[in-house]
């Protein structure tokens, strides 16, 4: 069964069309939309058929997968990510430092709802233990969130978050994330088929942490721009 249901397709594409029905009545501009339409039918569902998370159950990323992709992407002189627990009520990683002074960290971290219309992954934390810089805190949670939605839209090519961003920012115990900030993925979302652009309609429905592993889905948005 395809993962991608016909009727997804075609709200989609009632969405991405209203030109087509103010153009009735004027003779040969109904075949030239209709034209337009198919050609954009073939190229969204091209795209559409590269994003895995928009299965019903979206993509699942295991425990043991996530740890390791931490620790590609983190582990540098001084910085060592020990250990990743995931539940349905949180996650835990745990980590060393050794820049300066040798430290041990546990970040305790929920995914709150997706602000997609603002392309946002809001992540609440709490530190159980030495705090850490809000540059190593930003590179970790940052990770996190960047690497599940390239997981759901079949994206690769996740950069290091080496630096403090303007895409990462921290108010109380939340760090929020831009997607469509974010130097890796900006190209990406803000593509265009046809001068549209899919993730104006397509976006994150559901970040969640399960027992050990992650969730991501992605679904039609209700309304676009």
């Amino acid at each position: 069964m395809s993962p991608h249901p016909p009727y997804a397709l075609a709200l989609l594409l009632a969405l991405l069309l209203p030109a087509t029905v103010a153009a009735q009545g004027e003779g040969n501009t109904i075949t030239l939309e209709r034209d337009r339409a198919l050609d954009l039918y073939v190229l969204l569902k091209s795209q559409l058929n590269k994003m895995p998370g928009l299965r019903t159950d979206g993509v699942v990323l295991t425990q043991s997968y996530v740890l390791d992709k931490l620790k590609e992407k983190l582990n540098t002189d001084g910085v060592e990510v020990t250990g990743l627990q995931l539940t349905p009520a949180q996650g835990v990683i745990t980590l060393n430092t050794s820049r300066g002074i040798t430290a041990k960290h546990t970040v305790a971290f929920q995914f709150l709802p997706v602000d997609w219309p603002n392309r946002t992954v809001h992540i609440r934390f709490s530190q159980k233990s030495e705090a850490l810089s809000e540059t190593l805190l930003g590179q970790l949670l940052g990770t996190l969130a960047i690497g599940a939605f390239e997981s759901a839209t079949g994206k690769t090519g996740l950069n290091n978050l080496t630096e403090k961003r303007p895409y990462v920012s921290i108010q109380g115990d939340v760090l929020s994330v831009r997607l469509d900030q974010a130097p890796s993925l900006a190209p990406y979302l803000n593509s265009q088929i046809m001068g549209y652009k899919p993730f104006d309609f397509v976006g994150i429905k559901r970040l969640s942490t399960e027992q050990d592993q992650l969730r991501v889905v992605l679904a039609l948005q209700k309304s676009a721009p």
